[in-house]
């Protein structure tokens, strides 16, 4: 899938693979000091996320509400309940969401992106949740298409070659 940006996701949302566009759609997943990999802190802890988002409420909700079906899902997962907690604690975006007790579970739709080189793309996207072996919890794999022949087609197309001298 080189020609589609895909990155996987734990139930915590934490980033665990991409490929490069997967990454560069993301934030910069690749470079380790460039962007928290856990999504939910990247968008509620760096102000950046709002930049690369421009809906970032909706991108919000979702992440929000996806960490509350993973708690309802793992009650006894520490590392959950700290993100959690720790999030609760530095984000009064964090604590609005979290206290709609709003649950999420993305399938398909439709998300905007802000690339610095490639600028606003409009891409389709499909989550694809990888079933888990007894005693784990599966991956969820997010991949985003571009329509045919369309500007952001070439975006991609462009950025997959690698930067530009």
């Amino acid at each position: 899938m080189a020609g589609l940006p895909v990155f996987v996701t734990t139930h915590r949302l934490d980033a665990v693979a991409w490929n490069h566009l997967g990454s560069e759609l993301a934030g910069g997943l690749a470079e380790p000091g460039r962007r928290d990999r856990n999504q939910a802190a990247y968008l509620f802890l760096d102000p950046a996320a709002r930049d690369v988002f421009p809906e970032w409420e909706d991108r919000a909700v979702e992440a929000v509400g996806r960490l509350r079906v993973a708690a309802g899902r793992y009650p006894d997962d520490a590392e959950l309940t700290a993100l959690v907690t720790g999030l609760s604690a530095r984000s009064a975006d964090f604590r609005r969401i979290w206290a709609t007790g709003e649950v999420v579970m993305c399938a398909a739709g439709r998300k905007r992106v802000r690339h610095p080189r490639a600028g606003l793309l409009t891409l389709d996207y499909q989550t694809l949740h990888v079933p888990a072996l007894p005693g784990e919890t599966g991956l969820v794999m997010h991949v985003f298409t571009p329509e045919a022949d369309s500007r952001e087609a070439a975006a991609l197309a462009r950025l997959a070659a690698g930067p530009s001298d």
